[in-house]
Parts: C-alpha cells; sequence; structure tokens
C-alpha cells in the first residue's frame, strides 16, 4: 500500500486574501507568477530538494518587500533560493540551515561562475570523467564509504562505479576547492537517481537495470549542465551583486548567527509540521559526502518523527513560537517577516498555518498585517492550504 502524498508543491490553485489590500494584493502575485513561470533557471533546478521554493515566487516577494541597500535573510534557506534571488536583486543576503548539506549546496549554487573560469571547469569535468571511465574499463577494484544497510540501495557495479567516481573528483587538487565541491555537489544530485531507491521521497527499493559507463556519463552531462547554469547566473547579476553568506546553525539562533547585523526582511519558508522528516530527505547522500546529520537530528524543527501524536499540538504551538522569538530579536527596527508556510499535519488532524501564526505572533511582538492563501491538494477530504504571511515589528 503507498504512503499518501502530502507534499504542497503545485502551484495556480484558488487565492484567498485577507488583511491590508495592498499587502495581501503583493503576496497574491508572487503565486500567481510562481503558477506562471517554470521554475528551472539558472543554478536553482540542478540539485534535487524537497519542498524547494519557487523563486519566481522569491523574485516577486523580494521585489515588493524588501529595498535598495537592504539585509534579506532566509533562516530555513535550503537550498538557497531566496539568498540566490536577493543576490540577483542586488541585495545582501544571508541564509541560515541545520542541514549541512544544505548549506553546502546552497553555496556551490549561489556562487556564479565567469568566462574565464568556465573553461578551466570544463577541462576539469571532462578529465574526471575520463578517469572514472578508464576505471571502469580496468574493473579497478574501490571500496565505497557504505554501511552494508546503505550498500543495499545499489547494484553492485553501479556502486563500484559511483565510488571510484567519487575518488577522482576528491583527487582535485586542494587548490580548486571551489571546483571540487561544484563536482560534489554534482555526484550528490545523481546519487539517488542510480540508486535502487524508488523516488527521492519515497525509501523503496525497486529493480532497475543500468550499464556499466552511465553513472560517468550521466555525471559528466550533469556537470557540464551545472557550469552553464552557474555561468549564466554570472552574467545576469548586477555589477557589485554581493554573493550571499551561509551559515550552519538553527533558526533560533538566528540572533547570534547575525551578531551585530539585522535583518531588514527575513522572508524563508518554515517546516510542514509534522509533513516531513527532513532529516531523512537526503539520507542516500550523507555517508557519500562525510555528512553527520546526529546535530539535525537533535535539533530539526517541526519533524514528523516528533510530531505523530494528536497532543503534540502544544509542542508544535512552543516550536513555532520560538522560532517567531528569533525573528523578532534579529529584525532591525523597521523589520519585515514573510513566510511561506503550508498547513501542519498533527497525530492526523490538519492545523492551519496562517491561524497559528495569527495567534503566536503577537505574543512576541510581530503584528500579522496580511496574508494570501493558496488551494493545495486536500488532505482526508479537507481543504488545505499554502500561504504567504506578512508581519511587521509592533
Amino acid at each position: 500500500m503507498k504512503r499518501e502524498r502530502r507534499a504542497l508543491s503545485q502551484h495556480g490553485g484558488r487565492i484567498r486574501r485577507g488583511g491590508h489590500p495592498e499587502a495581501s494584493a503583493a503576496l497574491a502575485a508572487a503565486f500567481e507568477r510562481a503558477a506562471a513561470e517554470s521554475p528551472d533557471r539558472f543554478t536553482h533546478a540542478f540539485h534535487s530538494y524537497p519542498g524547494r521554493m519557487h523563486p519566481s515566487l522569491a523574485a516577486e516577494v523580494i521585489a515588493r518587500f524588501a529595498d535598495p541597500g537592504e539585509l534579506v535573510v532566509d533562516p530555513f534557506a535550503g537550498s538557497g533560493t531566496v539568498p540566490i534571488e536577493a543576490m540577483i536583486a542586488g541585495l545582501s543576503a544571508i541564509g541560515v540551515d541545520r542541514n549541512p548539506l544544505a548549506v553546502r549546496l546552497a553555496r556551490v549554487k549561489a556562487r556564479p561562475i565567469d568566462d574565464a573560469e568556465r573553461g578551466f571547469l570544463v577541462a576539469l569535468v571532462r578529465d574526471v570523467a575520463e578517469r572514472s571511465e578508464e576505471r571502469v574499463r580496468a574493473r579497478v577494484d574501490v571500496r565505497a564509504p557504505l554501511s552494508r544497510e546503505e550498500a543495499r540501495f545499489y547494484d553492485g557495479h553501479v556502486l563500484k562505479e559511483l565510488a571510484g567516481l567519487r575518488e577522482e573528483i576528491l583527487e582535485v587538487t586542494s587548490d580548486s576547492e571551489d571546483a571540487r565541491e561544484l563536482l560534489l555537489m554534482v555526484f550528490s544530485a545523481i546519487v539517488v537517481k542510480f540508486s535502487r531507491q524508488e523516488s527521492e521521497t519515497r525509501e523503496d527499493v525497486a529493480p532497475r537495470r543500468l550499464r556499466k559507463g552511465l553513472v560517468t556519463e550521466f555525471f559528466a552531462r550533469k556537470a557540464l549542465e551545472t557550469i552553464e547554469r552557474a555561468t549564466a547566473l554570472g552574467r545576469a547579476l548586477p555589477p557589485g551583486a554581493p554573493e550571499p553568506r551561509f551559515v550552519e546553525a538553527s533558526a533560533l539562533d538566528l540572533p547570534r548567527v547575525l551578531r551585530r547585523e539585522r535583518a531588514d526582511l527575513i522572508f524563508t519558508s518554515p517546516p510542514y509540521g509534522g509533513v516531513y522528516d527532513y532529516r531523512d530527505q537526503h539520507a542516500r547522500r550523507y555517508p557519500w559526502l562525510d555528512i553527520d546529520p546526529s546535530a539535525m537530528t537533535r535539533e530539526e524543527l517541526g519533524a514528523r518523527r516528533k510530531l505523530h501524536r494528536r497532543d503534540d499540538l502544544g509542542r508544535w504551538d512552543d516550536e513555532v513560537l520560538a522560532m517567531l522569538e528569533a525573528f523578532t530579536r534579529a529584525l532591525s527596527r523597521d523589520g519585515r517577516v514573510v513566510l511561506m508556510v503550508g498547513d501542519a499535519i498533527i497525530g492526523g488532524e490538519l492545523v492551519p498555518a496562517e491561524t497559528q501564526i495569527a495567534r503566536l505572533a503577537p505574543e512576541v511582538g510581530l503584528v500579522p498585517i496580511a496574508h494570501a492563501s493558496e488551494e493545495r491538494t486536500p488532505f482526508r477530504g479537507r481543504p488545505r492550504e499554502e500561504h504567504l504571511v506578512y508581519l511587521e515589528r509592533a
């Protein structure tokens, strides 16, 4: 029996608006733009990231709620959509996330490539791919950095080719650390595709027939495509656009992360309570990249494994309240907050997110000003929505 799909990834549903007319219209315009435009632009889509924000939605919110010279902060930055769109708009941005993979991936995605570096990287990709292909032909012995439990997700020859390709990437010299990290993130992007895991969000094992050498061929194509995307990103940036900074930390530590800086716009998409175990979304990738997810396991907010009972609603309220308090402390005097939030599922019960935010925000000095809420696939027959909520300091 297949598990019910709970993702809120589609756009184009009916939009309900409330609060300040002009602000709610601006939020609705962001949903409408996301429904009309492709999410596949620049480096945004080269690596799967469940729940990734639509870049056009991010661009529209930034255009309407941030002014020139301001600092945009995303405390749940994921793979970097908001900070990248802030950079494209010429604004300074900081992205924070507790997932080590998210931070590494966002740094790669946000790094533009100029024409001179493009040539170097293209030659490097071809060299790495050639050496990987030689390994396959020569049947070079190599050991994958995986446990027996993890190894079961791969056919033997695929596991061996992935391990050899990884070793060739790691051999890229230390004076090319940015290049090596880019290639590792491309490697990360293909790991699940060549595993026997059914999909990015389903861990069921499904048989696949893959010929030898296909892993390396696909890696090379993916890497060359990513280089072109990063080059296009560089050409699209306004002169002097500052590259975003990314920090691995909990959103609850945002005031400490910013130190003396203060956010003019906090724009983020917090976890949708009880919907995902976000830690597990990239489980296949952690051992290949030598990532320890234990800190994320302890500190992850909104995790389904922690919110599976009906009496966990109080715990979810506490987590949301702590998050909002951290945001308030990190804001400038005239700072604003825009949240993209989906309705929570706590112990099998639907919890409307916009209502929860409106109820809790005043306790920490935030005033709900407006919202736009777009219909999503119903949950057990009940209407379900994704919300853009705009708040200001009291």
